[in-house]
């Protein structure tokens, strides 16, 4: 199987309509998310990350940054983050049949690295209660438990996690190469939507 991750600017991509689906199908159509509620104002200035495999689109991920009070990160509609140059991952999204892959993974690190290269003090996630899978990957790369327990849109709880990068994202040798090799894979499968044909 010929997989490709491609990173995608904002909104005014074609590409961007593909990652709507993919929300779409996972996140109102499994998790019972309200319509309308996939697509926010803060996915205009992200940077997103698309999964394909055979050229059919599998998973996404977004990357948002927080540089100064006038950003909010679309974490904000449930806490307050109170930081400034800080980062979140969201909204990740893999179609059923491949999450025995390691797309996730893949788009996972795409995003945490974009978010690392560009300076963030560190970074949120969020997820579910339920969705035990995601909260475990999320602890591997080091985030911990921020804040209570919310009711997302979903009407479900969820938990925000936050990596601080200074501090918590200090890996011992195993997992630093373990990173390393999981970048070194998904790198190979990395393209610009400029770079790709609709």
């Amino acid at each position: 199987m010929k997989y490709s991750i491609i990173k995608v600017l904002g909104t005014d991509s074609p590409w961007f309509e593909k990652i709507a689906h993919i929300r779409t199908r996972v996140f109102i159509e499994e998790d019972g998310y309200p319509d309308g509620s996939i697509v926010s104002v803060q996915d205009k200035s992200a940077v997103h990350f698309l999964a394909m495999a055979d050229k059919k689109v599998i998973g996404c991920v977004s990357a948002n940054i927080k540089r100064d009070d006038q950003d909010r990160l679309p974490l904000e509609i449930y806490l307050t983050a109170g930081k400034n140059n800080i980062g979140e991952i969201c909204k990740l999204a893999v179609l059923k049949e491949f999450r025995s892959r390691p797309i996730a993974l893949y788009l996972m690190v795409a995003a945490y690295d974009y978010l690392q290269a560009s300076g963030v003090a560190g970074m949120f996630v969020w997820a579910m209660a339920e969705k035990t899978r995601v909260l475990d990957l999320y602890a591997k790369f080091g985030f911990k438990v921020h804040g209570e327990t919310f009711m997302c849109c979903a009407r479900k709880p969820a938990t925000a996690f936050f990596l601080n990068l200074s501090e918590d994202a200090i890996y011992d040798t195993e997992k630093l190469r373990i990173h390393e090799q999981i970048s070194r894979n998904y790198r190979r499968y990395l393209v610009d939507a400029e770079d790709i044909c609709l």
